[in-house]
């Protein structure tokens, strides 16, 4: 995985002036802001809704979110009309331009409610951990306990969740300082990437920019198409490039918008 640096950035804004059609997907937090205490603190900075703004205004660029927030939640952060949005790690597509509509897990949500009460004891056994409830899927977070108390919150997540994990009934996703119950689909962001793409022209040229674990299948699903970008170095990444953080990001984001006709800068 190689520093994405200015240099490179010319040669793939090269290839995406010859491609008639780009197909702009990015995750959410850790990517187009950064990761906070707590899910609800994540907010778009202006200057970010700006620039994506003129993306989706550029109609060359197909712009989408994949994230593992809920399809409402997104639409209410970034306050944009045209953008894919993959929820739930992509298990709720929903897109403005085709006019699709899957949501492949809401007979799941019973499922959430079962599990949200054998994980409530956790939040008041670990101060500073909580659950989110996403509908379809269930996240535990744990980021603002005690690190001393990590290794016990793990093992005893894990015993509480065996069951249902035994039986097949959930998927358990790690995400970072924490987990996600999922439906036990065999489904990740790698496959909504996948869906997404196949909805597109043939020659569609495809980036995707994430941060997290959940986003290797992504990366991995654009391996011999396309661009892969990872917010953080990784050794072990599936991605081909890497930036430092969300600012060079949206750095990033405006060199793309400036293959246009219209200039724009940070702030502007």
């Amino acid at each position: 995985m190689r520093y994405f640096s200015a240099s490179l950035q010319k040669k793939i804004v090269e290839k995406i002036q010859c491609s008639s059609h780009i197909l702009l997907l990015l995750d959410y937090d850790g990517t187009l802001s950064p990761i906070v205490s707590t899910p609800q603190e994540a907010r778009l900075k202006s200057s970010t809704q700006t620039v994506l703004k003129a993306l989706t205004k550029n109609s060359r660029f197909t712009i989408g979110i994949i994230t593992g927030r809920s399809v409402q939640q997104i639409k209410r952060l970034l306050g944009l009309k045209k953008v894919i949005i993959g929820g739930n790690h992509g298990l709720q597509l929903w897109s403005p331009k085709l006019k699709d509509r899957y949501n492949l897990a809401e007979g799941f949500k019973y499922r959430i409610k079962e599990m949200k009460q054998e994980l409530k004891p956790l939040q008041e056994k670990f101060p500073g951990s909580f659950l989110e409830d996403k509908k379809i899927s269930l996240a535990y977070h744990y980021r603002l306990t005690n690190p001393s108390l990590y290794s016990r919150i793990k093992t005893e997540f894990f015993e509480r969740i065996d069951p249902w994990v035994k039986g097949q009934k959930i998927h358990v996703l790690e995400i970072k300082k924490g987990w996600e119950v999922l439906p036990p689909i065999l489904w990740d962001k790698g496959k909504a990437v996948k869906w997404i793409l196949a909805r597109h022209p043939k020659e569609t040229f495809p980036i995707f920019i994430g941060d997290d674990v959940t986003d290797e299948s992504a990366f991995k699903a654009l391996a011999s198409k396309g661009v892969s970008i990872r917010v953080g170095r990784k050794k072990s990444s599936a991605a081909q490039y890497f930036l430092k953080n969300v600012p060079e990001v949206e750095k990033f984001l405006v060199t793309l918008a400036n293959t246009g006709k219209q200039q724009f800068q940070i702030g502007s």
